[in-house]
């Protein structure tokens, strides 16, 4: 039970609110923030990515149709478009390959990053 001793009686007089100074700038709080890197890695993973799979296919295909023509007739046409073909296939699995590092670099980041440690948890 409580003692009548301990009871203490106050009346409020008036009441005022205390007001932050303007002049104070907010203190700037440092925190283990990586979405620059990781805005940055996933925006050319995903860029890498989807040039790397559908050049991928399409210019292999490219490159083995006109593969195909250039052995049945020896045209100059056929041999370029049958370099230019597996040339950019060439670079579309360069673009695959250097798109899923930069996938593998963003996720690095983003378990660094305190605001995505949910995910892996």
């Amino acid at each position: 039970m409580i003692d009548e001793n301990e009871i203490i009686d106050a009346e409020v007089i008036s009441e005022t609110l205390s007001e932050t100074p303007k002049s104070e700038a907010p203190k700037k709080v440092h925190t283990d923030d990586h979405s620059g890197p990781i805005d940055f890695y996933g925006k050319w993973s995903l860029r890498l990515l989807r040039f790397g799979r559908i050049g991928l296919f399409v210019f292999t295909i490219m490159g083995f149709a006109f593969s195909i023509l250039f052995s049945q007739g020896s045209l100059l046409v056929h041999l370029v478009l049958l370099l230019i073909g597996w040339s950019m296939s060439a670079l579309s699995l360069f673009a695959l390959i250097l798109g899923y590092v930069f996938l593998r670099r963003k996720i690095f980041h983003m378990k660094q990053d305190p605001n995505y440690e949910h995910l892996f948890e």
